[in-house]
């Protein structure tokens, strides 16, 4: 089986432009030999570095603004691999992943998932529900469209899951994701659509095993190897992920931005956590020293998602994501 990585990247300004070039450089130290294909959507290449790339395919989409969809229709057209890791730009793996992890997937399993009732940390107004069902009910399919809208699965956080080739054809075979290329037009729409390929892909897998009384479909959730617990109600739902519910995830997660607030609690998390032997740790450390940075309250649900000019390795983290609000 090979494996390999497909990036999503929208570069609209010098600091966007660092962060894939963060992202590639990491998934390079801890796979040197895989294949990349960097998926482009409608960057502004006068902010692009020139970078020298290995085993990387660069696609600039034609369809602009779709985001997350986009590669999973690229993918569908280049099989340069047979497992692919999707990500995002803005995500930095800080190491390998299990390789029994990538081994035990036979058709996908997402990085983060989320509960598709609430609102995803980080972001403001709910995802249309119009929107949603106008997407889900492209397919005509009943059974589809009730396990969608009976909320028993997961999200996928922002599309981005490990899938294999085999079997996103088999799924678009059934629902062609190319029909949801003149629907998902606009970052709204990309928030819709995180949860419809969640849907499709849970269903796909379980559609003929899901019992339909509510006694029964709850026990086999529960029994399901991938049922997992979300939020204070511990309801049970298909569909866990690599690295856990984002939204207990992101507490971990640091969003900086310029400030004269002396920011003690960040500056002990990344003496603590942080890799001293990194200059970017070391020049965060100075600025907070001198006052220039503070921490933003992260269980916030009114501050706007802030953008910051240096990322840390942590080592407890297996990787970081950049809340960059593009």
């Amino acid at each position: 089986m090979s494996l390999g990585f497909i990036v999503l990247r929208h570069v609209n300004s010098e600091l966007s432009d660092k962060y894939w070039i963060k992202c590639y450089d990491c998934i390079r130290k801890h796979y040197p030999e895989n294949e990349i294909i960097i998926i482009d959507d409608n960057s502004n290449y006068e902010f692009i570095t020139d970078k020298d790339l290995y085993k990387t395919l660069i696609i600039n989409s034609e369809y602009h603004k779709r985001g997350e969809l986009l590669p999973y229709y690229y993918y569908l057209h280049n099989k340069l691999f047979d497992t692919a890791v999707i990500l995002h730009d803005s995500v930095f793996l800080m190491r390998p992943f299990d390789f029994k992890i990538i081994e035990n997937i036979k058709t996908f399993e997402f990085l983060w998932h989320f509960d598709p009732s609430k609102n995803i940390p980080h972001f403001g107004g709910a995802p249309s529900e119009q929107k949603q069902k106008q997407m889900i009910y492209l397919y005509n399919d009943n059974g589809l469209n009730k396990f969608f809208n009976s909320k028993i699965w997961n999200g996928c956080f922002g599309g981005m899951s490990i899938i294999t080739y085999n079997y996103l054809v088999r799924l678009n075979n059934r629902y062609d994701i190319s029909k949801l290329l003149n629907i998902v037009l606009n970052r709204s729409d990309r928030e819709c659509f995180e949860r419809v390929i969640s849907g499709l892909l849970v269903y796909l897998n379980y559609d003929k095993a899901i019992p339909t009384g509510t006694v029964a479909r709850k026990k086999f959730i529960r029994r399901n190897r991938h049922g997992v617990r979300t939020g204070p109600s511990r309801t049970a739902r298909l569909y866990g992920s690599v690295f856990g519910d984002i939204s207990i995830y992101s507490r971990n997660s640091i969003i900086i931005k310029k400030s004269n607030i002396y920011p003690s609690e960040l500056l002990k998390f990344l003496s603590v956590h942080g890799n001293l032997d990194d200059p970017e740790v070391q020049t965060a450390i100075h600025l907070l020293q001198t006052k220039a940075v503070e921490k933003v309250d992260l269980l916030s649900n009114t501050h706007e998602c802030v953008k910051f000019e240096n990322w840390f390795c942590y080592s407890d983290l297996p990787a970081v994501k950049i809340w960059s609000g593009r």
